[in-house]
């Protein structure tokens, strides 16, 4: 089997995709792509990562979830800190209110809360309070 050079690029991107997903909840996977991706070939790398993920019905049509198998994986493959900087700018940027994003920031310590009880309006006031501190 031969690989090209597009082939280390698609398993690099489909890495980076992966990891996106497993720091989130549902979501639409168009917005987790370049908007200068090829038609073709984000049709093709979307294609090869629907098999990890939950498609949403009614309310949460067109949106996606990683299935819980592979999210283990993705984020029991990942170095502890990177994962950690990963949630951080996932916060900062696109999923800020996402509750899997928080969640696994506490998991992982990588959001700052010391206690494990906290409320989901405690964390989501947390987390602006960190977002406004670094406006």
């Amino acid at each position: 089997m031969s690989f090209e050079s597009a082939d280390f690029e698609d398993n690099g991107l489909l890495v980076r995709l992966r990891r996106a997903m497993a720091l989130r909840g549902w979501f639409k996977p168009h917005d987790l792509l370049a908007a200068d991706l090829p038609t073709e070939r984000a049709l093709d790398v979307v294609g090869r990562l629907y098999a990890d993920c939950e498609v949403g019905r009614g309310p949460r049509d067109g949106m996606w979830r990683m299935l819980d198998a592979p999210r283990r994986k993705v984020l029991s493959d990942w170095e502890h800190g990177d994962a950690g900087e990963a949630v951080q700018e996932a916060l900062e940027h696109d999923a800020r209110g996402d509750p899997v994003t928080l969640a696994i920031g506490r998991a992982l310590g990588a959001i700052g809360m010391e206690s494990a009880s906290a409320s989901a309006r405690e964390i989501k006031d947390f987390i602006g309070q960190q977002l406004a501190r670094r406006s």
